[in-house]
């Protein structure tokens, strides 16, 4: 009776243990892989709409495992004078969240900081969007709101063009390329089978 009583109860609590094992051992997660976030600016998502022949492509990239922010803007047609992402959703203005520096090589703006939980949250949320100045308009005369996608091909095509003289837009697209072959070729699980016999 002991002994019958012993293996029901093995039964009972090993069961489910094995179970936590086996889920616990299998592969298939992508929490190492970037998230990328892109827009194509135009004059008319400015509040209010302003008007200009411009328009830009902006894009960020998020490193989940060290908690790291990429962006960059490639405009055209405007003279532009400062760049930003700020929080606000579509049709709201809203506060600088981070400034973009503008480099000489490539003429790009790009930023490479340090995120946090939250403000991840608010990008996945879309609630930040760029926004580029000009002396005509320095509030802002090209805008677009941020989405969790990846990078259209007209997008794609204006930051190529400016890809070797940029590191940071170089390794956004190695970032990006790696969210794709992710998606192409997922991880596939490994899983421990546990027999228990009594």
């Amino acid at each position: 009776m002991h002994s019958f009583a012993v293996r029901l109860l093995a039964r009972r609590w090993l069961a489910p243990l094995a179970l936590v094992a086996l889920l616990a051992s299998c592969g298939g997660g992508h929490d190492d892989v970037p998230f990328a976030f892109s827009t194509t600016l135009t004059s008319a998502e400015q509040v209010p709409p302003v008007a200009s022949a411009g328009t830009g492509a902006g894009v960020v990239t998020v490193d989940p495992v060290n908690g790291t922010l990429r962006a960059s803007v490639v405009v055209t047609g405007v003279g532009d004078t400062h760049a930003w992402i700020q929080d606000g959703f579509t049709g709201v203005n809203g506060p600088v969240v981070f400034s973009l520096d503008k480099e000489a090589a490539s003429g790009a703006w790009t930023l490479y900081a340090e995120i946090s939980d939250a403000q991840l949250r608010a990008l996945r949320d879309g609630r930040y969007y760029f926004n580029v100045g000009t002396i005509a308009h320095p509030a802002g005369e090209l805008r677009g709101q941020l989405f969790e996608q990846l990078p259209s091909p007209q997008q794609w095509q204006l930051l190529e063009q400016v890809r070797g003289q940029s590191v940071l837009i170089e390794q956004q697209m190695r970032q990006i390329q790696q969210i794709e072959d992710a998606r192409h070729f997922p991880r596939s699980g490994v899983g421990i089978g546990l027999t228990i016999g009594f």
